[in-house]
């Protein structure tokens, strides 16, 4: 049966050619005679129809490219139905840019190198169906491009093979701000997978072309948070970054990369409650506080304090670091635009405390019981704790002490229980 409707096929497109013109080139209509039928399939049993609707639909379809003009191979093929195989199609006859920047990509070295695992056009994009990328209904539409990403990266043979971030990483981005933006709200301008790594170059992150390089990560997210991009490069930390500083806080360290949440979530790494320990991780270190003249272990200071105290206890309006030193727009504190700059504190304080005055900026902050940092605090700092440990052991003493007597006598009166017993006993004489 098969083999008939594949003979009536042919008839049909030859004779199609018969009453054509000399130069003939077929159309996709001649294409859909074969392809259309479901049962068309290649010596693998992998099937061959193309729905003509689905092409129809397609950017190409839409733009009246004709089959031969990707499948090129079959241009000046007058006989029907034609040989197989077909040549793979080109994509860079019409892609030339995107075909370089592949080629450069990790993907493109991989694919020249013959790594079956590696994704090439089609693998993203489709093949007979492909759509613009703003159709809801592409595949790289951003509320659909996770899914495509995660084809491989989620595959657990691929990421072994080729060392990828483990998938617990990978998924994270599924609860981030960005994907709940997405998915939730519909809000296709949040940042997808191409948004930080690029499309058809991505690069690893290791290379200084890549997007996701630690170098590039503050310009990767200026393409959408351009106004918070200008404020951290006039920052202490953004004018060290301009200097390839490799040690300096970027987006990532604070924030986070796939699993970014949003502040007010208490999942957050830069949650009103977290921000502390954010800070601690290069602010603890003395050897960057020596490297850079800035003072280390300020987490201690801050927690021995009211502030840290009922931060730690999960209070959220208390201040923490960045109540006071500003969050991108952090400035050394002899900077005059510096929150912490005396003449700014009693504004900074009062965002707290409305009647701060200038009285304010006196006292120190964070005070270390150091000799050299506050000889007030380190006076008092050991008294306290010669004081508190004299007076602990002294009552450990006097109990330790009440103990035995109490023992000593509670031993005695037994003995003279049992004298007093044997004077009193039935056998003695009266």
């Amino acid at each position: 049966m098969r083999l008939a409707r594949h003979a009536a096929v042919a008839a049909a497109v030859f004779i199609v050619a018969l009453v054509s013109a000399p130069a003939f080139a077929a159309t996709s209509e001649d294409c859909f005679a074969c392809h259309d039928d479901p049962s068309l399939v290649n010596a693998q049993d992998v099937s061959l129809r193309v729905d003509p609707k689905a092409f129809k639909e397609s950017v190409h379809g839409q733009k009246g490219i004709e089959c031969v003009d990707c499948h090129a191979a079959l241009s000046d093929v007058k006989d029907f139905p034609h040989d197989a195989p077909v040549a793979k199609v080109d994509c860079s006859t019409c892609h030339s840019q995107e075909a370089e920047d592949y080629k450069a990509s990790i993907h493109g070295k991989g694919f020249a190198k013959n790594d079956p695992s590696v994704p090439v056009c089609s693998t993203c994009h489709g093949k007979h169906d492909i759509r613009p990328p703003e159709d809801p209904q592409s595949s790289v539409n951003p509320l659909n491009l996770v899914a495509v990403c995660i084809k491989c990266h989620a595959d657990t043979k691929i990421v072994a093979e080729h060392h990828l971030p483990p998938l617990e990483k990978i998924k994270a981005y599924e609860s981030s701000v960005h994907m709940k933006a997405l998915r939730e709200k519909g809000l296709t301008v949040s940042a997808a997978c191409n948004d930080c790594h690029g499309a058809h170059k991505i690069m690893p992150p290791d290379d200084p072309d890549s997007t996701a390089n630690r170098f590039n990560i503050p310009e990767t997210c200026a393409k959408c948070h351009q106004g918070i991009y200008q404020t951290y490069i006039e920052s202490v930390h953004g004018q060290d970054y301009l200097k390839k500083n490799k040690d300096v806080p970027i987006c990532t360290d604070c924030h986070g990369e796939h699993s970014i949440k949003s502040h007010e979530s208490p999942d957050s790494a830069v949650y009103a409650t977290h921000i502390a320990e954010i800070c601690s991780k290069c602010h603890e270190d003395e050897s960057l506080g020596k490297r850079y003249g800035f003072a280390a272990k300020r987490l201690k200071t801050y927690l021995g304090t009211y502030h840290g105290i009922a931060s730690k206890m999960g209070d959220i309006k208390v201040a923490n670091c960045a109540s006071c030193h500003g969050y991108h727009d952090i400035r050394p504190p002899n900077d005059p635009r510096s929150s912490v700059h005396p003449d700014n504190i009693p504004k900074t304080c009062g965002k707290c405390h409305p009647q701060a005055g200038k009285n304010f900026a006196i006292g120190k902050v964070h005070v270390s019981e150091a000799r050299e940092s506050s000889m007030g605090a380190f006076v008092v700092e050991r008294f306290y704790t010669i004081f508190i440990v004299a007076n602990i052991s002294g009552f450990i003493i006097f109990i330790m002490v009440d103990l035995y007597a109490r023992r000593r006598k509670a031993k005695t009166h037994k003995r003279q229980t049992a004298s007093d017993l044997e004077k009193v006993s039935p056998d003695s004489p009266e």
